[in-house]
């Protein structure tokens, strides 16, 4: 069918005066046909599947479907035309609460890696990024594919958010110089006198050193404790002598064993069964 169509749109290809082929009309009569097949396909896959029979028509029209959308020239012309709706449409679950073939997930969330910066626009009238979360949320999805669910999430709502930078791609020095620039006023502030007070502890001791009690100009007020952000790399020496409850040597632990097994020996002598004395009411055998 999509050859036949094919070719009767070669047949009916718009020239130009100067003898030209107007490419991109032509394009958009192949985009536009191949929307129709694939609302026709998953139209079909939804009414086998409330037959219970296999809803094979998709994964019939998938490589034709992939071979199209790897196009980058006709990227900005299939989103024109819709495909982002219809799309949504394929990786919707069928009528029993199914999801579609693995096969059918798998390739269409790795072709749409490609089209990471869709407008907020285009997800919302398409309802792809409804689709995409559906799967990323089902407790039946594989794990790859939630992965790429979650990539393309990630990448999608930058713009919602107004990130234009990817934190992943920063360097350290980068990510700290990004979040002082976004820091508020009143931190930046705080930020720059404590590092004042830094400063002036690190000079020497001929210059004028911090106000102390009693001094003039001291103010004694209550102090809110603030965490200590040194790295302390020296252990110090432990002042507590004798030894711990599990630092016990050898000698002590073999004579505590030869202890309870000297209990133990004890234990059982004591226990061991007698043998009955026969008694003779005659008096016999007394001394």
């Amino acid at each position: 069918m999509l050859r036949k169509k094919k070719e009767e749109n070669k047949k009916h290809r718009k020239r130009r005066r100067d003898g030209s082929i107007d490419l991109l009309s032509d394009a958009d009569d192949q985009i536009k046909e191949m929307i129709e097949a694939m609302k026709s396909a998953a139209k079909e896959d939804r009414h086998s599947n409330t037959e219970r029979k296999p809803a094979l028509q998709k994964r019939k029209m998938l490589p034709f479907v992939k071979s199209q959308l790897r196009k980058a020239d006709l990227a900005e012309a299939l989103i024109d035309n819709g495909i982002m709706s219809v799309v949504s449409e394929w990786l919707a679950p069928l009528p029993d609460k199914s999801l579609p073939a693995l096969e059918v997930r798998t390739e269409l969330l790795k072709m749409l890696q490609q089209y990471n910066r869709l407008e907020q626009s285009v997800l919302r009238q398409s309802g792809l990024g409804k689709a995409v979360m559906l799967l990323y949320k089902h407790p039946r999805e594989t794990k790859e594919n939630k992965q790429a669910a979650a990539r393309l999430i990630s990448e999608w709502a930058r713009p919602i958010f107004q990130l234009d930078t990817d934190f992943r791609a920063l360097s350290r020095e980068e990510r700290v110089q990004r979040d002082y620039e976004h820091m508020p006023q009143a931190k930046k502030r705080r930020l720059s006198v404590e590092d004042g007070r830094q400063k002036s502890t690190d000079t020497p001791e001929d210059e004028e050193a911090p106000s102390r009690p009693g001094d003039k100009g001291w103010i004694g007020r209550a102090r809110v404790p603030r965490p200590s952000t040194k790295d302390y790399v020296v252990r110090p020496k432990p002042n507590v002598e004798g030894q711990f409850r599990g630092e016990s040597g050898g000698r002590k632990a073999s004579s505590r064993y030869d202890r309870k097994m000297r209990e133990l020996k004890d234990r059982t002598k004591s226990q061991k069964v007698l043998h009955a004395v026969g008694i003779s009411l005659e008096g016999r055998k007394m001394p």
